[in-house]
């Protein structure tokens, strides 16, 4: 094969693919449509023909005031095990349920602790 010919093949799988990558998330969009307004139907997988799969993930974001932290602070969270109280689940891709006593609620107010867990769907071939 000449250089001509070789770009011409990738010319043609590139522009082929492109289409292919469009195509393909108009139907992902589509399933995900699908997942959201059936959200109520499933847990945190929703098993569709083919082999498919729309997977509900759960992510947290904080933030807090860093010039509230202190080493008397740290420490003292480190006292009530606060580190304890939040936990991550790796293999759920979430994380846990966070319960707090007062004293771990009143540590996280001091440094302007907010924070707020967003749900997103992704959908995966196996």
């Amino acid at each position: 094969m000449d250089l001509g010919e070789v770009t011409k093949l990738y010319a043609t799988y590139a522009l082929q693919e492109k289409e292919a990558k469009k195509g393909g998330e108009k139907y992902k969009k589509m399933i995900l449509d699908y997942a959201s307004e059936n959200r109520g139907t499933f847990g945190k997988t929703l098993e569709l023909p083919n082999g498919v799969k729309v997977e509900v993930r759960s992510s947290e974001k904080a933030k807090w005031n860093d010039n509230k932290i202190s080493v008397q602070w740290l420490s003292m969270a480190i006292d009530a095990e606060l580190g304890d109280a939040i936990s991550v689940d790796i293999d759920a891709k979430e994380i846990g349920k966070i319960e707090l006593d007062a004293d771990q609620m009143n540590l996280l107010s001091a440094i302007e602790y907010e924070s707020e867990t967003k749900e997103s769907m992704a959908v995966y071939v196996n």
